[in-house]
């Protein structure tokens, strides 16, 4: 039976051609308001690349075939909880189904895990992600072993010009099962996710994280709470999910019909461009399995399954 292969790459520098490839598929599937400037990304690859953001991290792994990317997902590592979030996924459309959003997760989660190591734990805690309570796949989420925590969780705002997005919090056990967190380990998560993740330079002065923040007062620990089953059949709108056998889920993962290719001639670049990339796996993917497919929700910010 032929097989077809497709490569997963560590990127290192926005000056990678698979980077702007990427980036081009992040622009078409993203909605506008929940996408980040291309600065950010480069802000995030310079430090980690420098080893200026330790103990924090972050990885950004493309998938390819050819000339084509298949697929693209970015994380970052909080040392101070030890826990991992997962920022973006995105599979194109004509690749469900075929494992590549199966296998970035994987690679990224196991950055994550390595990164835990490097900071001195034996093993990552739990993975996070932020997800749209009316998302089909969160319930599939939460019954694999996820929870959502038990607060109002606002993302902020991107640009000063658009509002907070509400969203569900969700944690994923990674090492081991916990009942629930206490309010000095939910605060610091929500200081990193504002602070680090989006660059928010006084989170204490912005009204959504002063608002978190009050919820959690007169408490000692925060639960999870429960997530009726609203979820909009057919919707073209956040799907995330966890991977069947490990502990592990997305923030964002979308899967959108590309317009056309995605830019530039990446089998060119890739001869000439040896650094800003480093190559961690070749996955095959049966001719058979082409005619499955996932569900498909592009403008989503969280993931479907590859199953």
């Amino acid at each position: 039976m032929a097989e077809e292969y497709f490569f997963i790459e560590e990127i290192e520098s926005v000056r990678s051609p698979l980077f702007h490839a990427s980036y081009a598929l992040y622009r078409r599937v993203f909605p506008k308001d929940e996408q980040m400037p291309k600065r950010y990304f480069l802000e995030h690859l310079t430090e980690a690349r420098l080893g200026l953001a330790r103990p924090f991290n972050f990885h950004y792994l493309v998938a390819s075939r050819g000339d084509k990317v298949v697929g693209f997902g970015c994380c970052t590592y909080m040392a101070v909880e030890n826990v991992g979030f997962i920022d973006y996924l995105a599979v194109d459309l004509g690749e469900e189904g075929r494992g590549v959003g199966t296998a970035v997760r994987k690679r990224l989660v196991e950055s994550l895990r390595e990164d835990a190591r490097d900071a001195g734990y034996d093993d990552l805690v739990a993975v996070l992600g932020e997800i749209q309570e009316d998302s089909p796949w969160l319930h599939r989420l939460l019954s694999t072993g996820a929870s959502a925590l038990d607060i109002e969780y606002y993302q902020p705002p991107l640009e000063d010009h658009k509002n907070p997005v509400p969203l569900v919090l969700y944690v994923e056990p990674v090492a081991e099962g916990f009942a629930e967190l206490t309010v000095q380990q939910v605060s610091r998560i929500l200081y990193a996710l504002y602070r680090r993740l989006y660059r928010i330079p006084y989170p204490l002065q912005d009204p959504n994280f002063r608002c978190m923040l009050k919820q959690l007062k007169g408490r000692e620990h925060v639960g999870w709470k429960r997530i009726e089953n609203r979820a909009r059949v057919g919707s073209e709108r956040f799907a995330p999910h966890s991977i069947p056998g490990t502990a592990i889920a997305e923030a964002r993962f979308v899967s959108s019909r590309p317009p056309g290719r995605p830019r530039g001639a990446l089998s060119a670049a890739r001869n000439a461009v040896g650094s800003g990339r480093r190559a961690l796996a070749a996955h095959p993917i049966a001719a058979s399995d082409a005619g499955r497919r996932e569900a498909a929700h592009p403008g989503s910010s969280t993931a479907a399954p590859d199953s």
